[in-house]
């Protein structure tokens, strides 16, 4: 479940935008085809234009009516339900912490907490994790989106920079592509549940999973009186 008043699906029309962002539409989940990246493209462009560079909030409410104007209805609602659900910051959808504490508890010294598990359970905890992290490829990631950032931008992207005081590959806050970032982190966890297949695996013991990722879930800010969901509940 999405909560509304933390969602700020805007945060995804500006980095998406980039032309420094365009080799990576397959990797954030939103397609693989050159055509449909391009046509999705000179949408988040006009968005920008539209808002007049503007917040965030204001490219998400004009894209919303762009969008089926440039686009066909299919096209259309793909792209609006892709930039509507990219936003991942956990406390807009609680479930996505689960990319935080598989992270943590498969690099812990200590690894997982006990909640009761067998060594049976915990080695099928310890399969997801690290069939997550590998499709995660933080390091590997973040190397290639390093490396488009190095070259020179495009007369659109450095437009982009002067407007909204980006500067690529800047380490205060400032960097033109942070949240590209999350929004891989997010794809890669959606890849990683449908590719695990858990249909096939109908002993996995997701309730003790579950506890004991509600234990770092606990540590960390959510909407109040929201649990964490099983890991197949992530949006």
């Amino acid at each position: 479940m999405i909560y509304e008043e933390h969602n700020r699906p805007g945060e995804a029309i500006l980095p998406m935008a980039q032309d420094a962002a365009l080799p990576f539409y397959g990797d954030v989940g939103l397609t693989d085809d050159p055509e449909d990246a391009g046509r999705f493209q000179a949408v988040f462009k006009a968005a920008i234009l539209g808002s007049n560079f503007g917040h965030p909030q204001a490219a998400w409410e004009t894209i919303q009516g762009l969008a089926p104007q440039m686009l066909s209805r299919d096209r259309s609602m793909v792209l609006l339900k892709w930039i509507h659900d990219a936003y991942t910051y956990h406390p807009a959808n609680p479930n996505m912490y689960w990319a935080s504490i598989l992270l943590r508890y498969a690099n812990a010294p200590g690894g997982w907490p006990d909640v009761g598990q067998t060594i049976e359970e915990q080695r099928q905890f310890d399969e997801f994790a690290a069939f997550f992290l590998r499709e995660w490829d933080r390091d590997g990631f973040n190397a290639r989106l390093e490396a488009e950032q190095s070259k020179p931008p495009t007369d659109w992207d450095r437009q982009v920079h002067m407007r909204y005081g980006l500067v690529p590959l800047d380490d205060d806050g400032k960097d033109s592509l942070p949240f590209l970032y999350r929004i891989y982190q997010g794809a890669a966890l959606r890849r990683a549940i449908r590719d695990f297949n858990f249909p096939a695996r109908p002993g996995f013991p997701h309730a003790k999973m579950r506890a004991a990722a509600q234990l770092a879930a606990d540590e960390a800010w959510m909407p109040p009186g929201v649990p964490l969901g099983r890991i197949t509940d992530v949006v």
